[in-house]
């Protein structure tokens, strides 16, 4: 009777993790390359696009912010950027034999 008792007691206490505001979130460098339809940018500088709008759906799931970064860059320089280790995450690329 006592093991249950103290099992019963115990069992509210389980541990689990919480966010909160203060909990810091990682940041992503994510390649952000001028792609019509993909990726944009108006002259206020308010991104849209499929691309941009799949990682903010994306982000729903995993709790990161994102840092957009090479807009004035080809697609070229992004694949340059992420064999550099200046960006985290380059979009609109293909496995290829070569990659």
């Amino acid at each position: 009777m006592l093991a249950l008792v103290c099992i019963a007691g115990l069992y509210p206490l389980a541990a689990r993790a919480e966010y909160t505001a203060e909990t810091p979130r990682d940041t992503v460098r994510v390649g952000f390359f001028a792609m019509d339809g993909y990726h944009m940018m108006d002259e206020d500088g308010r991104k849209s696009g499929y691309g941009y709008d799949f990682l903010r759906l994306m982000a729903r799931y995993w709790d990161v912010e994102y840092e957009y970064i090479g807009y004035d860059k080809g697609w070229s320089n992004m694949q340059q950027m992420l064999e550099n280790g200046e960006i985290d995450i380059g979009t609109a690329t293909r496995k290829t034999p070569e990659r």
